[in-house]
């Protein structure tokens, strides 16, 4: 697998977990901790289908198959955890601890992803057939950017008491 890809994932991770610090942080402000949720859920977002569709087309290599379910599956969890911290009303022991919940998942998720892709691909993708990972996956995840817009005001009252 290129480094240049794992640097591009990895650098994702980075970024979306030193934005859920700062939401879990009780000294930041409300509009730090709105900007934070907003980075996190585009970045997130677009992390997940960006490396989604890239790991797609490796889908019909048997080896790699339940590792990219794997995958698969916890990107789904994490988009229910960031639902959840977004539900949460911000500066509230709620949210702080949903933003923690969520930078352990993907503090977790980086790990293995960290240790099992690159030996995965090198033992069942064929090298040509990946060398185009870092390219396919930036481009990917701008045009999911360009299909996301960050929120502009907070959620209703209506549904941040859905979620206390």
């Amino acid at each position: 697998m290129t480094i240049e890809f794992l640097n591009l994932i990895a650098r994702d991770h980075r970024e979306i977990v030193s934005q859920l610090v700062l939401m879990s942080d009780p000294s930041a402000s409300i509009s730090e901790q709105q900007s934070a949720l907003e980075v996190v859920t585009l970045g997130l977002t677009a992390h997940a289908e960006a490396e989604g569709v890239v790991l797609a087309s490796f889908a019909d290599i048997p080896g790699l198959q339940c590792l990219i379910a794997q995958v698969q599956a916890e990107h789904l969890a994490q988009e229910r955890a960031l639902s959840r911290l977004v539900c949460a009303p911000l500066g509230t022991p709620c949210a702080y601890d949903r933003a923690a919940d969520l930078r352990d998942m993907i503090e977790h998720h980086a790990r293995k992803e960290e240790a099992y892709l690159p030996a995965a691909f090198a033992m069942h993708a064929p090298r040509e057939a990946y060398a185009r990972l870092a390219a396919a996956f930036a481009t990917e995840r701008l045009r999911q950017l360009g299909m996301l817009h960050p929120s502009l005001e907070p959620e209703s009252t209506q549904a941040d008491s859905a979620c206390r």
